[in-house]
């Protein structure tokens, strides 16, 4: 499914996708691609299952309708491929994407998504610029199913906000973030926020503004369902040729923690810095705050 160069409403897209997926079962083998190029988009959701590929386009959400909580761009169990495209998102709980790539009941299918040369920029309250959300539970297990590799490349990510976060990790999440710029402002905000999963950052930085806006916050957690006792998942950070900045009382650079209720001691984060050239990280130019605080808390 082909969008051509134009302005579209996200009512003609909601309509198409709809459409093309009550023609068709909600199941994996009846998956196709939405592909959007040089396009003015409110969201983009396609339906379960469909893959979706962005270029050269710009979708702009203000909290469209007055409902929280929505991703402009959001992709539920389905490939994404976006390249050269900005996301904005205007309002609380907001997020510029939503990305969900896990299959149900571990049945060997991972989807995957690459970011490229694109930019995502939030201004609310507890907004989200890239939410790489929980994934679904082995209903036999309680252990989360399995995802695919999520890259972004050479884009970057802007919030303004209390409690905003640019980069969201949950679960099993594995994110590769290279070339990239991060930047938040608002008190109690996050640059990097695991709740376990695994990122690595190469050639990036993350900057803060505000008062106890932290750059990375590694938290490994325990996920269950339905009463069983669940999995410890890790937070797993690295760091190569990546600086962080933090600016605002209270802010740490890299904070490593670990939340359970009533779990057993010893289950931590684990941060890894690496420097493999003398080089500065190659990334989008930001201006910086003088005061710096980078290490582990």
């Amino acid at each position: 499914m082909t969008f051509p160069s134009q302005r579209c409403s996200a009512l003609g897209i909601a309509i198409a996708t709809a459409l093309s997926g009550m023609l068709l079962p909600a199941t994996t083998s009846a998956a196709e691609t939405v592909i959007i190029r040089d396009a003015e988009l409110d969201y983009l959701r396609p339906p379960t299952y469909h893959h979706a590929e962005v270029y050269d386009s710009r979708v702009t959400n203000h909290d469209a309708g007055g409902t929280r909580g929505w991703s402009a761009v959001s992709i539920d169990r389905g490939n994404l491929r976006m390249e050269r495209t900005q996301v904005f998102t205007t309002g609380d709980d907001m997020a510029a994407l939503g990305y969900y790539g896990a299959e149900y009941y571990n049945n060997g299918i991972v989807y995957d998504a690459v970011v490229e040369d694109s930019d995502f920029s939030t201004s609310g309250d507890k907004a989200v610029g890239l939410l790489f959300g929980w994934t679904s539970f082995d209903s036999s297990t309680g252990e989360l199913d399995k995802v695919g590799m999520i890259t972004v490349r050479d884009s970057t990510v802007t919030t303004t906000g209390r409690g905003s976060h640019a980069l969201s990790i949950a679960g099993v999440n594995t994110v590769g973030y290279q070339g990239g710029g991060i930047r938040i402002r608002g008190d109690d905000a996050v640059g990097v926020y695991l709740m376990g999963g695994f990122v690595r950052l190469q050639d990036s930085e993350v900057l803060t503004e505000g008062d106890g806006a932290h750059g990375i916050h590694a938290r490994s957690m325990r996920w269950s369902i339905g009463g069983q006792p669940g999995v410890v998942y890790r937070a797993d950070v690295t760091l190569v040729d990546s600086r962080v900045e933090t600016s605002g009382a209270g802010s740490v650079g890299i904070l490593a923690s670990y939340e359970d209720k009533g779990s057993p001691e010893g289950i931590g984060s684990i941060v890894r810095l690496d420097i493999t050239s003398s080089s500065q990280p190659r990334v989008h130019p930001y201006t910086a705050s003088p005061r710096t605080n980078v290490g582990a808390s």
